[in-house]
């Protein structure tokens, strides 16, 4: 038993002995220059990389072996440029793995370390290949190795360098990430990351923290990053379980107080997958200096989430979004999205109502908006909703507000991000009070494209006083940016726009009898030098077309058939409206109006409330004027003018009231009805008296006077025309204004016209027994009175008087 006992005990020496001396050998033999350039090959022929290694590859062999490398680089594919280098290296090796064919490393410790990752324009990694793991495939051995054991040699032909790491220690790490497609750039600098043990199907510990840095977006915060991670990259899956992630610091213009993000994800980017399980978000930020922000505060949940892209299928449960910002002018943003049940598949869809709503309050307006999608039904690839419903509502104040009602059945593209509403019915009710509330219906259809922030639409306005076809886009949610245009064959603008009462008939409607003193030249009140802006001592709050207005910037385009206004004609009425949040310029107005043609253009200021424009007019005929206004026409010509006018006000009356505008207008050849200048110097002497009384001026419908033209050259201001210049020409006799002098009250239809007629025929004047003939003369008249009661005093006192003396 002994001697059986002694003779396992020396064997046992004897094979530790010769196991030691075969270790020492086989280190003193291993030449890591071999590894070196094999991995130099391997990468070079599997991924075309150039892999750098110029510092030296050290071993050590007490307390354990170890290897450590310096300066190793990995260049891009096919090219150069470093995708990431590392500064120093240093593992702990297991020997008997290795000995067997394996690569298991005790322990990593990296220090210095830089890797660029960047995203291209077509939506691919600069890494892409790394992923695509084919090192099993074999590779021909390197011809012209003689100086390497043979032995040697093998094992490293025949090495899998599967990696197995008991641990990863990183110091100094810095990533820079770049996505071209978003003109994104950011790094994270001094990274630090600590990990457990890194086995191929085991999730191993993860704690990472870095500085968080970039100029796109402009971002300076702190990132700590724990939770177990599995890698797959074989099958191009990872893994993260109990993943807890703070973020804090500045964004943009925030400064973020808590950002954390909580929960276990799976990724497979070979199925384009992910798999959620609670999941939580939180954000908590303050605003800058430069920011309107105030407040920030954000939550995201989803128990459950399954997206799945190339099978198109969607799961949620219990998913809810929340978000609250306050501005710094005291403006709140509310938004709250919830999906209680929602299971999207290529086989069938079905679930709970999805929900969401949007609140914009100030001080004094409130915005709402709710949508429903109710009864969800069909697949995938055909998502249908019974019923999605839209409803707003804007409360300008308590006295304006602006009521949505949208419903259709809708459809769904997951793959597009888009939804489709084909048929819609609703409503859209303006209330301004006292004038009361209007109800415009709504027929047409919808389609928003979520990634292109873009919503189509087609609307058609039910109306009474006329349908209306409306068609555009919508971009930019937060900025609107539209584009429409608005077509109608027949169209009663006055009946729809019931808060624009027109003021023009308050000019011309007869008012009560009582007398009107005339404005003389001695009583007029000369307008003071011109200002780009009519005076307003007050302005009054925004109507709910201003406001809606002032919230939106694009362009539109009208084209009406015939439209109407306050028994106002406009045939083939087209204009263009380019708006911009505070501005409203409407260009190129052109119709046809009183059997000429009008043409204009104009520019509006919201917060201003200041109009300013040009209206030119050719070819009116006056006779359909006066048939506009009820009138009996007593002048019959053609008419061209062209108006230049500015006002301010907050609403139509007051920016009538308030209007100033400059006009220039001329007739070509016509007649005078009902009056005639020549028929005063047939009996001059009706119109001289010793008492200075005026004479009416005879309106007789069969008088009449033919006129070659007539020009008029005025100025609108405080609802008073002033009339600069006015002239009349006939065969007969020229009729002159006094310049500056005469006026045209339009509150009261009173006219009051000093002038003087120069005769173009013999003028006989008879005063007694005394009869005085003149070739030519020029005498000074006055007419004035209202419209309606016009009455005339001539002067020939300079004609008469000379002739007694003689």
């Amino acid at each position: 038993m002994k001697k059986w006992f002694k003779r396992i005990v020396v064997s046992c020496v004897v094979l530790l002995v010769v196991a030691f001396i075969g270790v020492a050998v086989f280190i003193l033999n291993l030449d890591p220059t071999a590894y070196k350039n094999k991995l130099a090959q391997l990468i070079k022929e599997q991924y075309n990389r150039e892999l750098v290694v110029d510092g030296d590859i050290n071993l050590s062999l007490f307390p354990r072996i170890g290897l450590s490398l310096e300066d190793v680089s990995l260049s891009e594919q096919g090219s150069s440029t470093v995708f990431a280098d590392i500064k120093h290296a240093k593992m702990a090796v297991a020997l008997w793995p290795l000995m067997s064919n394996r690569f298991l490393v005790d322990h990593l410790d990296i220090d210095g370390f830089n890797m660029h990752i960047e995203k291209d324009e077509n939506g691919k990694f600069n890494f892409d290949n790394l992923l695509d793991f084919s090192l099993a495939k074999s590779v021909p051995i390197i011809p012209n190795i003689h100086s390497l054991n043979k032995t040697v040699s093998e094992r490293v032909e025949q090495t899998d360098f599967k990696i197995d790491i008991a641990g990863l220690t990183l110091n100094n790490g810095q990533v820079t990430l770049q996505d071209k497609q978003r003109d994104y750039n950011v790094q994270l600098q001094n990274m630090g990351v600590r990990t457990g043990r890194i086995t191929a199907g085991q999730a191993f510990d993860l704690n990472l923290n870095a500085d968080v840095k970039g100029d796109k977006p402009d971002v300076d915060s702190k990132l700590v990053l724990n939770g177990l991670m599995l890698l797959n990259p074989q099958d191009n899956k990872y893994e993260f379980n109990r993943l807890k992630a703070d973020l804090k610091g500045r964004w943009n213009d925030l400064d973020l107080t808590e950002t954390t993000a909580e929960g276990s994800v799976v990724f497979d980017s070979n199925l384009n997958a992910l798999v959620g399980k609670n999941l939580e978000l939180t954000i908590q930020g303050n605003g800058l200096e430069k920011s309107t922000i105030d407040t920030l505060s954000a939550g995201f949940e989803a128990p459950v989430l399954n997206y799945d892209v190339p099978k198109i299928s969607l799961a949620l449960n219990n998913f809810n979004v929340k978000a609250n910002v306050i501005r710094k002018d005291k403006q709140t943003v509310d938004i709250n999205f919830g999906a209680p049940e929602l299971n999207i598949s290529p086989e069938v869809a079905g679930g709970e109502p999805v929900k969401g709503k949007v609140s914009v309050n100030t001080l004094q307006q409130q915005l709402n908006l709710e949508i429903l999608l109710d009864k969800i039904s069909g697949t995938a690839s055909s998502l249908r909703v019974k019923n999605v419903q839209v409803k707003g509502l804007y409360n300008v104040d308590k006295s304006h507000s602006l009521k949505l009602n949208l419903e259709s059945p809708g459809s769904i593209s997951l793959f597009e991000q888009s939804i489709d509403l084909p048929t819609i019915l609703g409503n859209i009710e303006l209330n301004e009070q006292p004038k009361g509330r209007q109800v415009i219906p709504l027929t047409g259809n919808i389609q928003t494209f979520f990634n292109k922030q873009q919503t189509n639409f087609l609307l058609n306005a039910l109306l009474s006083q006329g349908d209306i076809s409306v068609t555009g886009s919508v971009k930019n949610l937060f900025k609107p940016q539209v584009t429409f245009d608005v077509q109608a064959k027949e169209f009663d603008l006055e009946a729809f726009l019931n808060d624009l009462s027109a003021p023009l008939k308050e000019l011309v409607k007869d008012k009560p009898s009582t007398e009107v003193a005339p404005v003389t030249a001695a009583k007029q009140v000369k307008p003071s030098s011109e200002t780009s802006h009519a005076n307003v001592e007050q302005k009054q709050a925004l109507t709910v077309k201003q406001l809606l207005l002032s919230r939106l910037s694009g362009v539109g385009t009208f084209n009406f058939q015939k439209v109407t206004y306050d028994n106002l004609i406009l045939d083939d009425l087209g204009a263009t409206l380019n708006f911009d949040y505070n501005n409203v310029n409407v260009k190129s107005v052109r119709a046809n109006l009183f059997g000429g043609s009008v043409y204009a253009n104009g520019a509006y200021t919201v917060d201003q409330q200041y109009l300013e424009g040009d209206i030119n007019l050719s070819d009116i005929q006056s006779q359909k004027i006066f048939d506009y206004f009820h009138r009996d026409s007593f002048i019959e010509t053609p008419v061209k003018a062209k108006i230049l006018f500015s006002s301010q006000g907050s609403s139509d009356d007051e920016l009538i009231k308030n209007m100033v505008a400059d006009i220039d207008l001329e007739s070509g050849q016509g007649t005078l009805k009902g009056l005639n200048l020549e028929s005063i110097l047939k009996n001059p002497e009706d119109y001289m008296n010793p008492w200075n009384l005026k004479v009416p001026l005879v309106n007789n419908p069969d008088e009449q006077m033919t006129f070659n033209k007539i020009k008029l050259v005025g100025k609108i201001k405080n609802e008073l025309l002033t009339i600069q210049q006015g002239i009349i020409n006939s065969s007969a006799v020229d009729f002159k204004t006094k310049e500056g002098e005469a006026n045209f009250q339009l509150a009261s239809d009173y006219l009051y016209v000093p002038g003087v007629i120069e005769t173009k025929v013999p003028l006989k004047v008879k005063k007694g027994l005394v009869t005085v003939q003149v070739k030519k003369a020029t005498l000074p008249i006055l007419i004035e009175g209202k419209l309606s009661d016009l009455k005339a005093q001539l002067d020939v006192g300079t004609l008469v008087v000379p002739s007694l003396n003689r």
